[in-house]
């Protein structure tokens, strides 16, 4: 049964098994360099708790799809390519929460930005 209330100083300061880092995941073999590269970037950019080894694939698919829509961006001659791709891309990025909008946020601090963000508008010089 959990604990009620608030955790007491001594028990937030013992590590949990939840408290080791969580390796990163590493992109498929099926990539190309410039997959990998992208798929490295996305994941390097997020929490690491945000991925786990069961979004590779699903992950390999966005960066796969963000390339195609890079590659026909332009092209008048390849807009529904782009178009279908552009499509894909914004549905897996909700998926994976990579959009603002799909990100977890915290119950008191919505709109609060985050201290690895830089100073608060009101520190600044």
């Amino acid at each position: 049964m959990l604990q009620r209330g608030r955790r007491s100083k001594a028990k937030l300061a013992i590590a949990s098994a939840s408290d080791r880092k969580r390796p990163r995941i590493n992109p498929p073999a099926f990539l190309s360099t410039a997959g990998r590269s992208l798929f490295a970037d996305i994941v390097a950019s997020c929490p690491p708790k945000q991925f786990t080894k069961s979004d590779a694939e699903l992950l390999a698919t966005f960066a796969a799809v963000t390339l195609i829509v890079r590659e026909t961006a332009g092209d008048p001659e390849a807009f529904n390519k782009w178009e279908k791709a552009a499509r894909l891309q914004a549905s897996l990025a909700v998926r994976l929460k990579l959009t603002p909008s799909s990100r977890p946020t915290k119950a008191l601090g919505r709109g609060v930005p985050d201290p690895d963000d830089g100073p608060f508008p009101w520190e600044e010089d």
